[in-house]
Formats: C-alpha cells, sequence, structure tokens
C-alpha cells in the first residue's frame, strides 16, 4: 500500500473507491495554437478543446459506462506580434527534411531489392517446378510477393515527391 506520509506530501494525491462511485465527471480544456500560418506572416488560429469524461454507474451494476464529449472552437489568436524572421529554424527544418528523404531514399532502394530479389527467386521456383512437371497454384505465386514491401516503397514514393 502507500504510506500515509506520502499521501498527505501530495495534496493532489487521492482515494477513489470505484464500487462507490455513482457518477464522477472530469471536465479539462485545452488548448493549442496552429503555427503553420506564421510562416506567412499572418496571426494564428488558436484552438480550444473542451474534453468531458463521465463515469457513470447510476445503475448499481457494478458496470460503470465511460462516456468522452469533446467540443471545439477556434478563433484568431490576439495581440500576437510576429517579428523577426524564419530562416534560423528553417536551415533546421530543411535539414530535417532531406534527412527524411535520404531515409526514405535508402528504404525504397531496399525494399525494391527484395521485390526484385524475391521475383528472381519466383522465375527459379516457377522453372523448377515446370521441369519436374507440376503446375503451381496462385497463392503459390503469391508467396514471392510480400505486399508490405509493395506498401513500404508507395510510402516512400509518397513521401520522397
Amino acid at each position: 500500500d502507500i504510506p500515509k506520509e506520502w499521501k498527505i506530501n501530495n495534496s493532489s494525491f487521492f482515494d477513489l473507491e470505484f464500487y462507490r462511485l455513482i457518477l464522477l465527471e472530469i471536465t479539462f480544456k485545452l488548448k493549442g495554437i496552429d503555427l503553420q500560418t506564421i510562416r506567412n506572416n499572418e496571426l494564428p488560429d488558436c484552438y480550444e478543446f473542451r474534453i468531458t469524461i463521465t463515469f457513470n454507474n447510476a445503475a448499481h451494476s457494478g458496470i460503470i459506462k465511460i462516456s468522452l464529449e469533446t467540443g471545439t472552437s477556434s478563433r484568431e489568436c490576439k495581440d500576437w506580434k510576429i517579428s523577426g524572421s524564419l530562416s534560423k529554424n528553417m536551415h533546421k527544418i530543411l535539414i530535417i527534411d532531406v534527412l527524411v528523404m535520404l531515409i526514405c531514399l535508402t528504404s525504397l532502394v531496399l525494399c525494391t531489392r527484395s521485390i526484385v530479389l524475391g521475383w528472381n527467386l519466383h522465375k527459379r521456383f516457377i522453372t523448377f517446378f515446370l521441369k519436374k512437371d507440376k503446375t503451381v497454384c496462385l497463392s503459390d505465386h503469391l508467396e514471392f510477393l510480400n505486399g508490405w514491401y509493395i506498401l513500404i516503397i508507395i510510402s516512400d514514393l509518397m513521401t520522397i515527391v
């Protein structure tokens, strides 16, 4: 158990006995700022998210119904001063972008290499079975094609572009 001394020193700590719980509603607000518009020297948009989490045991069944309600409002931030240039941060962003592109390019090359090697192995597999006068079903053909590699290749291409 938790020592009483710790409970006394941490006033935010409280015990919650869920078997006695009838209704508990936790409400809080989160505020966020969309900083993308600052690049264009425009005022940023401010967002406020109202979140309510409700624990409801009004039926006294022991099964607590949990619900989540959210609301969003946006407005233009006021009293913001936009000054200076973003050139200091732009070179950092450019370095990160180039790094991501290099990683995606490496991934693209390795996945393409795996697909090509799998295709070559597939051709050898087919010729082997044709020499033995056996047929190969479609599922055996598809064993050599890794769908995850294809998805990674598409994702890498879209990231690079």
